[in-house]
Parts: C-alpha cells; sequence; structure tokens
C-alpha cells in the first residue's frame, strides 16, 4: 500500500488549473505510468513509475488533457498526456481552519 501527504495552497485566482482542461485527473492524485510500449518500460524505470500530479492542462496539438507530474523517485517533474498515466489514488483536500 501507497501512502503519501500533500500540502497544496490553491488561490482563488491562481494559474495552478486551466479553467477550460477537460481531463478527470485532478491535482495532488497519486498517478503511475501506464506500461504498453517498450518505452514506457524505460520510462519508468529512469523517472519513476509512480507520481503526483502538480499541474493539469490542455496541450499538444490537436489539443488533449496533460498532466505535469512529480516523480519522486528522479525528484524531476515531467508533462504526460493523461492518457498515458491511471490513477492510483485520489486526492481528498479537506478544508482546515488554523486558530
Amino acid at each position: 500500500m501507497i501512502s503519501y501527504i500533500i500540502y497544496v495552497t490553491i488561490k482563488l485566482e491562481g494559474k495552478m488549473q486551466t479553467s477550460n482542461y477537460s481531463g478527470k485527473i485532478m491535482i495532488g492524485d497519486l498517478i503511475r505510468r501506464k506500461i504498453k510500449r517498450r518505452i514506457d518500460v524505460e520510462l519508468a524505470k529512469s523517472t519513476g513509475e509512480f507520481g503526483i500530479v502538480v499541474q493539469r492542462k490542455m496541450a499538444g496539438n490537436p489539443s488533449h488533457p496533460c498532466v505535469d507530474v512529480l516523480y519522486p523517485q528522479s525528484g524531476k517533474v515531467y508533462a504526460i498526456a493523461e492518457s498515458r498515466v491511471e490513477m492510483v489514488s485520489k486526492t481528498v483536500f479537506v478544508k482546515q481552519e488554523i486558530k
């Protein structure tokens, strides 16, 4: 079982999510790279198979849902098409007041 904690600050006017984003994956979700091709195996070995979504955007030509993923194994952020990843664990944001 994989456990993780993420603290994300979202500003109302922030740039974390594009308003016309049509994908289903959310910021903070734990994802796994889908392994369907030989290159997927090589990329998973070098960057890591599991990662945390840090940004969502529409990109490419034609435009399609993409996510920027932090891979803890490599410590780097990479952009990847949402169709190339699968969600392992959904993020649950809990609003907490600090007194």
